[in-house]
């Protein structure tokens, strides 16, 4: 007989005023790596061909919230490799970011804020991620600037509602992981027009997964 153990995430940080925002019903990710209780009256999106752990949740609302959580396989060696991991990719958007680190009851969490373009809007983007176990977690809130205020206890709530499920490693999907994540970019890349990065994350995902359907078209197409 198998037991699942859930870990639940308690936030430690200077929170506060939690909001009773969320409804009883709990959503499970369908590939086992989270859940969380779901925000009354949210849309919920899947992507059920995307091999990671992948939802994106949203208000409804003209300039409202809208929460997106991708969970994968990693191979960071630890805390501080994320930290840079993420410093890196954020500077490389030429956006100025504030950074913090939060304490959770069993993990670090790498909170990262800042105002950006986002789906032709401007947005204020809060980022926590975090490393459990072999998996790494990545749960972004987004709204209209200045109103992060506004959202404080409802991030504080979701996150306190957020379970790890699966925290081993499973070396074959790993690379499986790494090869959606290049292919994502290689998309954001052809949405700016950037055809020899697009190609780059191409191959780079091909490194880790040379089997991927989608990488493999998309390769064929690019070097026409």
């Amino acid at each position: 007989m198998y037991r699942i153990v859930i870990t639940i995430l308690i936030l430690t940080s200077s929170f506060s005023g939690i909001c009773q925002t969320l409804s009883d019903s709990v959503y499970t990710d369908p590939k086992s790596f989270f859940a969380f209780r779901l925000p009354e009256n949210w849309v919920l999106k899947e992507f059920p061909s995307d091999p990671r752990g992948k939802i994106a949740l949203d208000d409804g609302k003209v300039n409202g919230c809208a929460i997106n959580v991708l969970v994968q396989y990693h191979s960071i060696s630890g805390f501080d490799e994320l930290c840079s991991r993420i410093t890196s990719n954020v500077s490389n958007m030429g956006v100025n970011a504030k950074y913090d680190t939060l304490t959770l009851k069993t993990y670090r969490i790498h909170k990262c804020q800042f105002t950006a373009p986002m789906s032709g809007q401007t947005r204020e983007r809060v980022g926590f991620r975090f490393l459990a176990g072999g998996t790494y977690h990545d749960i972004q809130f987004s709204f209209a600037p200045g109103s992060q205020s506004k959202y404080k206890a409802f991030m504080a709530n979701f996150l306190n509602s957020y379970y790890v499920l699966n925290t081993s490693k499973d070396e074959d999907m790993a690379g499986v992981h790494q090869a959606a994540k290049y292919y994502r970019l290689s998309q954001l890349a052809l949405q700016v027009n950037d055809t020899l990065s697009a190609l780059e994350f191409v191959e780079s995902g091909l490194e880790h997964d040379s089997t991927n359907k989608e990488l493999n078209s998309l390769r064929m197409k690019l070097k026409r």
